[in-house]
C-alpha cells in the first residue's frame, strides 16, 4: 500500500510540474484546430488561418521541448505555480472575449496592467511604460501589418 501511495505521489508531482507546459501545448493544439476553419492556404498564398496554424504549431513544439528538457523537480518551482498557470490561461481567454466587446486596446491593456501592477517589484511608471509598449506593439502587428479589421476602442 505504501509503495502504491509513493508511486502516486511521484506521478502527481510530475504532472503538477509539467502543468504549465501542458497548458501551452493544449492552447497551441487548439489554435491549430481552429485555424483550419479559416483556410490555411499555401506558403505562396497564405490564407487567414496560416499565421494561427504556424503559431499553434510553434507553441506545441516549444511546450514539448520544454517538457523534455526541463524535467523539473518540485523544489525548483514556486508554490504558486498552479495559480500562475491558471492566471495566464484566464487572461488568454479574457483577451479573446474582450477583443470582441471592448476592442483591441482594452483587451491588451487590462491584463497587462493588472499583472504589472500586481508585481510589487514593478513601479507604476514602469507598468505604464509596459502597457503603452504592448498596446503599440499589438496595434502595429494586428491592425497595421496584418490588416485585421479590429476595433481599437469600443
Amino acid at each position: 500500500m505504501a509503495h502504491t501511495l509513493e508511486r502516486y505521489m511521484r506521478w502527481s508531482r510530475r504532472l503538477l510540474s509539467i502543468l504549465p507546459e501542458l497548458t501551452v501545448f493544449v492552447l497551441g493544439a487548439f489554435a491549430v484546430i481552429l485555424s483550419y476553419r479559416y483556410g490555411i492556404g499555401s506558403l505562396r498564398q497564405s490564407g487567414p488561418g496560416f499565421f494561427p496554424a504556424i503559431s499553434g504549431i510553434a507553441l506545441c513544439l516549444l511546450a514539448a521541448l520544454l517538457m523534455l528538457i526541463n524535467q523539473p523537480s518540485l523544489a525548483k518551482h514556486p508554490p504558486n505555480m498552479l495559480a500562475s498557470t491558471i492566471t495566464i490561461s484566464v487572461f488568454i481567454i479574457l483577451f479573446a472575449v474582450l477583443i470582441d466587446y471592448l476592442g483591441l486596446l482594452a483587451a491588451v491593456l487590462f491584463p497587462i496592467s493588472w499583472l504589472a501592477l500586481r508585481d510589487s517589484r514593478i513601479s507604476a511608471k514602469v507598468a505604464a511604460s509596459l502597457v503603452i509598449a504592448v498596446a503599440v506593439f499589438a496595434w502595429v502587428i494586428f491592425i497595421k501589418l496584418l490588416g485585421l479589421h479590429l476595433r481599437l476602442i469600443p
